[in-house]
């Protein structure tokens, strides 16, 4: 087994750069005026979960159904991670044989990627056909900048003028991985996580947050009749669950179909970068 897992955000710093240009960490105020803090996730967090996993089987698979070995899968716990063995046709297969806390596959490194998590049972596993997900080229990425707004794969973020970009620096290194970039996750990949969403996107660099939170807009690529009432849902892939349990779903607001049907709206905005899903609400 490697080294324990280790996701904490970066502490507020810097600014998010995409598609040549650079974004801004604090707002238009002058006179050495300080950004405002990220706000605390209010996630309760999980009581420890062991499990004895055995053996892990399955199939890596894209966008278009094709076996690939692309893209970084780990078996982890909220203890431990290891890189798992895929073979160049994707045929995923790992022997744990140790006991982890709430344990999941991990697949998708969250820089070429989607990172997206699939939780195990006790023993033996067969997780069946794992889709990956692409995310766009980074010359494609868009800058988090204050006061406007950024689009990529059917996703904008509208940003507060006074926005406050808090970029996970530690995992996102150059200029060029820390653009916003986002990707729809075909049928496929919406049935594998089981969750019943109607549409789910993978967003990148993870864990990076913007305070306040952006305004998010979706495309409605479900064609859901306007005014249609949703709820939002983000995935935890923290180990300290402050938005999201660990490897699960959460959700963390409402939103509505446009007047026109064009868009889902959700104007309390998403707290943090990761993968998202939305529901129509019951």
């Amino acid at each position: 087994m490697s080294a324990a897992c280790s996701s904490d955000p970066a502490e507020p710093n810097g600014s998010a750069a995409g598609n040549g240009g650079s974004g801004t960490s604090g707002g238009s105020g002058g006179g050495g005026a300080k950004p405002a803090r990220c706000p605390e996730g209010t996630n309760p967090g999980s009581a420890p979960n062991p499990v004895e996993v055995g053996a892990i089987s399955g199939q890596i698979v894209d966008e278009q159904g094709e076996p690939t070995s692309a893209g970084l899968v780990q078996v982890c716990g909220k203890d431990v991670c290891t890189q798992a063995n895929v073979g160049e046709s994707g045929q995923l297969s790992e022997s744990v044989g140790d006991t982890l806390d709430t344990p999941a596959v991990k697949y998708g490194d969250g820089f070429e990627w989607a990172k997206l998590t699939t939780l195990l049972r006790e023993g033996d596993n067969d997780v069946g056909t794992i889709v990956t997900v692409r995310l766009p080229a980074y010359e494609d990425a868009r800058a988090l900048t204050p006061g406007s707004a950024a689009s990529s794969g059917g996703v904008t973020l509208t940003l507060d003028a006074g926005a406050h970009v808090d970029v996970n620096f530690l995992d996102y290194e150059t200029e060029a991985q820390q653009g916003f970039r986002a990707a729809p996750l075909p049928e496929a990949a919406l049935e594998q996580l089981g969750q019943g969403f109607v549409q789910a996107y993978a967003l990148s660099p993870l864990e990076t947050r913007v305070c306040p939170a952006p305004a998010l807009s979706l495309e409605n690529t479900a064609g859901l009749e306007p005014g249609t009432e949703l709820t939002l849902h983000l995935l935890g892939l923290d180990v300290e669950e402050e938005f999201a349990p660990y490897a699960g779903w959460r959700q963390v607001g409402e939103g509505v179909v446009s007047a026109d049907g064009g868009t889902l709206e959700f104007p309390e905005g998403v707290p943090v970068l990761t993968a998202i899903g939305v529901k129509v609400k019951e």
